[in-house]
């Protein structure tokens, strides 16, 4: 199986990218969180053979101590950066 996740955190300015582990080419791409993270998920999209469908899902891997208010509030000011019928 083939895949590739990618990190995501929310932040007050919006959506920042993250690690990148995976991937056909074995990429692996990773960075210090931003430090005023809120919330940051991780966006898995697998496939089990080169002609078979995609299978994609969105968990949250990491939650600072906002509150469901707050998160929801950047959520919509800032649209993800990956497709929410992934969530």
């Amino acid at each position: 199986m083939e895949g590739i996740e990618i990190e995501y955190h929310l932040t007050p300015r919006g959506w920042v990218g993250g690690a990148v582990r995976g991937g056909w080419d074995a990429q692996h791409r990773a960075g210090a969180p931003p430090p005023d993270r809120v919330i940051t998920v991780t966006h898995t999209i697998r496939q089990v053979s080169p002609y078979g469908p995609e299978k994609r899902a969105v968990t949250v891997t990491w939650r600072g101590n906002a509150t469901e208010e707050e998160i929801t509030a950047l959520r919509m000011k800032y649209p993800p950066p990956f497709d929410p019928g992934d969530e």
